[in-house]
């Protein structure tokens, strides 16, 4: 028994095909089905979408006036949540901004800072998303311009992990260049974020950021995420620098922090929804009924009688990697012959990443 959906990029909706149901002496025959992988194709900036399958626990069942057993099944519906994380809004262009300076010898000993990163490129979506690195100490450095070249963009991290810390903490140089950068090569489609990590204090006290250099900034559209590390920061500045671009400030007590806020970020600009506000709707076949009672999951469900027997399922969120599953018990008080477990009615109904219904 499948449901399937209709067309090829992600539905909100979708309608159920029969699975083969024996009535003779024998009810029902097991079946276990996915939607067919064409269904899987995605939009152009990935998305998540529902994909539903119904099982059986016993390939027969006799029917229930016959006195025999078993003389009902278990039902199992399973909604997974497929699909590739969608993009928020729109794309973004990152530069990494890293601080270099001698210090860090002491406080990221591991280079943790360069992990953290790796694991923000592998998160990011080709070719829309775009990185760049800038490491700084007395002074700035561009590796290579926003490109979604990632091999490449790795390879610069890499490149900035054998180096030897040292030198200053020049902010400023620092930023100016990020202006250029965004102000050259930034896309006028994408977000545009920078993410400037350090462990210090701008040194020399003159080599601080301007007020000239952050209403560039905010010019420029970017928004700077400040990310500090240790004991020796100035986090009123490093707020500050956040606050002013619309950004956000983040402490990291320990190097082994760096992962998880780079990833916190990260994931602000990506949605993991597969479906949200489900409804579940099983229209059995005349032929069988439901035993009352046997739903293992009875929040947000109904058992209507009115006109055949439907069960429906609320749901409020399912995320892509997720499963949601119920199982249910039906039985045939006078079945004979072959029908479906579910007529052609059954949908699951609900709103997609995108908010569509």
């Amino acid at each position: 028994m499948s449901l399937e959906r209709t067309g090829v990029e992600p539905q909100s909706r979708i309608r159920a095909i029969g699975a083969v149901i024996v009535i003779v002496i024998l009810l029902f025959m097991g079946t276990s089905q996915t939607l067919n992988d064409a269904a899987a194709d995605t939009a152009q900036i990935g998305g998540g979408y529902i994909s539903p399958r119904v099982s059986s626990g016993d390939d027969s069942i006799w029917r229930a006036s016959s006195g025999n057993q078993p003389d009902n099944t278990s039902v199992t519906l399973t909604v997974a949540g497929s699909g590739t994380k969608g993009i928020t809004l729109a794309p973004q262009d990152v530069v990494f901004i890293m601080d270099h300076s001698g210090s860090l010898q002491t406080y990221d000993p591991q280079v943790l800072r360069i992990l953290a990163a790796h694991e923000y490129i592998d998160n990011m979506i080709a070719p829309f998303d775009r990185a760049a690195i800038v490491k700084f100490d007395n002074t700035a450095t561009l590796f290579h311009h926003l490109s979604s070249a990632y091999a490449q963009v790795h390879a610069d991290l890499d490149a900035l992990a054998k180096s030897q810390p040292q030198g200053q903490t020049n902010f400023q140089s620092a930023i100016d260049l990020v202006n250029t950068e965004f102000e050259t090569f930034g896309s006028a489609e994408n977000q545009r974020i920078a993410l400037f990590f350090t462990d210090g204090v701008p040194d020399p006290p003159s080599a601080n950021v301007t007020i000239s250099q952050m209403d560039e900034l905010v010019a420029n559209g970017v928004k700077l995420y400040t990310i500090g590390l240790g004991p020796e920061l100035d986090e009123n500045a490093l707020r500050w620098m956040a606050d002013y671009t619309g950004g956000q400030f983040y402490k990291a007590e320990t190097a082994q922090e760096l992962v998880s806020i780079y990833m916190k970020i990260s994931d602000q600009f990506y949605n993991y929804t597969a479906g949200m506000n489900l409804t579940i709707s099983a229209y059995l076949n005349p032929e069988l009924e439901y035993v009352p009672g046997s739903s293992n999951v009875t929040e947000g469900f109904m058992v209507n009688t009115s006109d055949g027997t439907l069960l429906t399922w609320s749901v409020s969120h399912v995320r892509i990697g997720q499963n949601w599953s119920v199982h249910f018990r039906v039985r045939s008080p006078d079945g004979d012959g072959r029908t479906r477990v579910l007529k052609d009615e059954s949908e699951i109904s609900y709103v997609d990443w995108r908010g569509r219904n």
